[in-house]
């Protein structure tokens, strides 16, 4: 890659079109020859080539956290690589007399992320593979549970156990955080899938 942009610049802007353009010998460069313009350009590609393997990383970690019970682990890395990422290239293409400061917010955004991810304990699971529901839902939660796989709305469910609307809604909320699951439907189906299984393995 480093011939091919000497070839260019040899070509566009150096000895070959202009002798008597500007240009050094470099003895720390085994290539030899180099403008000094192309200094700075060529240490922000040095740092990005030390970056991208890194971040590399990163992605590839996410990607092996796809399973359901990993998916808020997931996602919070995720925001945290992208932010890192878009952090330096804020800083090294908008706004170079950030670009250190910039540079380290955003590791420290990818710490957090990194670490928040390592350190969060996924629900305990049955051997099946679902999620564990005594010790994760409270009695009222399982309650309220049921009446969502029954097709209530919140301020039926409130009614029925005589609670506010919003206690309802803070309960369903609640279950779809714990159980990783992201709306009513799929809160439905898991009460019934349990159900199901619980069935065929008999009392």
């Amino acid at each position: 890659m480093q011939g091919l942009m000497i070839l260019v610049w040899c070509l566009l802007d150096g000895p070959a079109a202009n002798p008597d353009s500007d240009w050094q010998v470099d003895p720390d460069n085994p290539v030899g020859v180099l403008p000094h313009s192309w200094e700075e350009p060529l240490a922000v590609v040095d740092d990005w080539v030390l970056q991208v393997p890194f971040v590399l990383v990163l992605v590839a970690l996410a990607v092996r956290l796809r399973q359901p019970e990993a998916r808020e682990q997931m996602r919070m890395l995720l925001l945290a690589t992208a932010a890192f990422v878009l952090l330096v290239v804020l800083g090294h293409a908008l706004w170079p007399a950030a670009a250190d400061v910039l540079d380290l917010l955003g590791a420290v955004l990818l710490g957090v992320g990194f670490g928040a991810t390592l350190l969060r304990t996924p629900p305990p699971e049955t051997e099946d593979g679902s999620i564990l529901e005594d010790g994760t839902l409270s009695t009222r939660e399982r309650e309220v549970l049921e009446l969502v796989a029954e097709g209530l709305t919140n301020k039926e469910i409130a009614d029925r156990l005589f609670i506010s609307p919003i206690t309802a809604r803070n309960h369903v909320s609640r279950i779809l955080g714990k159980l990783e699951l992201e709306n009513r439907t799929q809160a439905a189906t898991w009460l019934n899938r349990r159900k199901a299984d619980q069935r065929l393995r008999g009392p």
